[in-house]
């Protein structure tokens, strides 16, 4: 009997233990996200000039970090993102992404990256065939470069035509997913602005990417990252962050976190690719 409570209050430390560690790493992934963003300054202080914001971008995190996660350093590449979906008001909630969705729910991300990149969204039904849908030229005139901390939204809450402000499920049970790529320089094997329209026009059809590429992507995507989720839902869309997205401006350190944080485990590694699951019964 004491060799079984002996056991027992092992198992119990073992458990405990593992459960501080992983809290300890998601600590961890979010400092190594959110240490450059920018300070909240005074509001009497208006020397907020660009170039000072910049300089605070380049700044290193003096903080202490003994976690297994990256150095607090803006050259790892991490990527935050929330998936709102709209209410019967037309509100903006946050939802857990592993939800199951219904035909008739409408969403819309927002990502927000920790350093200046080049996105990239491929989407993919059913695991059929995978087609580019960002860049597009009716979002931000194609233009995919994202700064450090300013969020943007897909699709556009500012598009003319309200049905292409959401992404709709509608039809019969599906998976799909967003395979998106936070980038520091452009992918060549991408076309771009005009290339890209002309490619539509020829083919009627979005880009599609070569089975090499693909392949090659979709192995990048299974690299191993380190990954802080939010255990907090339903809540609306903070109005600091829909200013940020429509004023294109850095988000400020007491703003709200995305609901999900990815950052490279390699310092170096000049691509992260975030997999995206949505699934509609």
């Amino acid at each position: 009997m004491r060799s079984t409570w002996l056991f027992l209050f092992l198992i119990t430390i073992f458990v405990c233990t593992a459960f501080a560690q992983e809290q300890a790493i998601e600590t961890g992934v979010r400092e190594a996200f959110l240490v450059s963003r920018e300070k909240k300054v005074d509001v009497t202080n208006k020397q907020t000039s660009q170039s000072t914001k910049n300089d605070n971008r380049n700044k290193k995190n003096t903080g202490n970090t003994n976690f297994s996660v990256p150095k607090n350093n803006v050259s790892t590449i991490g990527l935050g993102y929330t998936i709102y979906m709209r209410t019967n008001n037309d509100e903006c909630v946050s939802v857990d992404p592993t939800r199951h969705f219904r035909s008739g729910d409408s969403i819309r991300i927002t990502f927000e990256p920790n350093i200046d990149c080049f996105i990239y969204i491929f989407y993919v039904e059913n695991n059929g065939e995978p087609e580019l849908l960002f860049p597009d030229r009716k979002l931000n005139d194609g233009n995919n470069k994202a700064l450090s901390h300013v969020p943007f939204e897909i699709p556009s809450s500012d598009n003319p035509s309200p049905e292409l402000c959401w992404f709709n499920f509608s039809g019969e049970a599906s998976n799909q997913q967003l395979y998106v790529v936070a980038t520091r320089k452009p992918i060549s094997e991408v076309p771009r602005g005009k290339d890209l329209d002309l490619y539509s026009q020829e083919h009627r059809t979005a880009w599609k990417p070569s089975k090499v590429f693909w392949l090659q992507l979709k192995q990048k995507a299974d690299e191993p990252i380190t990954l802080s989720k939010s255990n907090n839902y339903g809540q609306n869309q903070s109005k600091i962050e829909k200013v940020s997205i429509g004023r294109r401006l850095s988000l400020l350190t007491n703003a709200p976190r995305p609901s999900i944080i990815q950052v490279s485990n390699s310092p170096t590694s000049d691509l992260l690719v975030a997999r995206i699951e949505l699934i509609q019964d």
